[in-house]
């Protein structure tokens, strides 16, 4: 389980809602690995974050699974409101 998971995530967990959630996954294993891992959950999005990161948008069906898959040192909501931009 991952050493760290954010309370917001957590209720959001426990919430039942069907909606879907963008969170900041921090790696303690190799990245590639991790999202490996990510990706047998069949998320909507998985994006790199700097050196260590993921930013994974999936169901909050999906949160405990999520928080249960080895190599992740954190998680956490997603509050960021600006994005940058890449070139087309």
């Amino acid at each position: 389980m991952a050493e760290f998971v954010a309370p917001k995530v957590e209720r959001l967990s426990d919430s039942g809602d069907a909606g879907i959630v963008s969170l900041l996954v921090g790696c303690a294993a190799e990245r590639d690995v991790v999202e490996h891992r990510i990706e047998a959950l069949a998320p909507e999005k998985i994006e790199r974050v700097g050196q260590f990161s993921l930013r994974v948008t999936i169901g909050h069906a999906k949160i405990d699974e999520l928080c249960d898959t080895p190599g992740i040192r954190s998680i956490e909501p997603d509050d960021t409101d600006v994005y940058a931009q890449t070139d087309p």
